[in-house]
């Protein structure tokens, strides 16, 4: 046992521990986030004064705050289908419309509302190309929207991108 006040040669570990509360118990804590236009962060910071002719020792170390959610461990699932088609692309325009091949893709997201902790899951089917498909790829997109004066400004961020189809796939399987 040291004197109080002192700390012993070595390494010593002192365990704590705090609950995460807002200052205002009207407001929740925000998950961290890390965006574009906007990052939530949390630091945890240790100082320790070490005396009168030695130099004080400061460290700041980043920690992640997920918020458990709703209590409902197995929230109702919404699923999503979607279609592809030429002209439902939003990123192609005029004559490079009339170059694409003619396909029809359909798909559904099992649900919309998913856990971080849990997979992205759904299905993809090919209806029709009139090309050989080389292969498929799924990307996962983060738009982000930030409110000024000025205006609203977008701006999409790729998270993740997959490659689920290698070469050629069978038709309206």
């Amino acid at each position: 046992l040291a004197d109080p006040g002192k700390l012993p040669n070595g390494q010593t570990t002192i365990p704590f521990e705090f609950p995460l509360k807002p200052s205002n118990p009207k407001l929740s804590l925000f998950e961290t986030y890390h965006g574009v236009f906007v990052n939530v962060q949390y630091m945890i910071s240790v100082d320790m004064e070490r005396g009168l002719f030695a130099k004080n020792q400061r460290e700041t170390i980043p920690f992640m705050v997920i918020n458990p959610g709703p209590v409902d461990a197995n929230p109702t699932p919404k699923p999503v289908s979607f279609v592809l088609e030429p002209k439902k692309l939003k990123n192609v325009k005029g004559r490079a419309l009339d170059r694409l091949p003619s396909f029809w893709i359909e798909g559904k997201v099992d649900s919309v509302i998913c856990s971080i902790a849990e997979p992205l899951t759904g299905v993809i089917r090919v209806e029709h190309c009139d090309t050989r498909i080389q292969m498929i790829e799924l990307q996962l997109v983060r738009v982000e929207f930030c409110v000024a004066a000025e205006g609203v400004a977008k701006e999409a961020t790729e998270i993740q991108n997959i490659q689920i189809v290698d070469g050629d796939v069978c038709r309206g399987m």
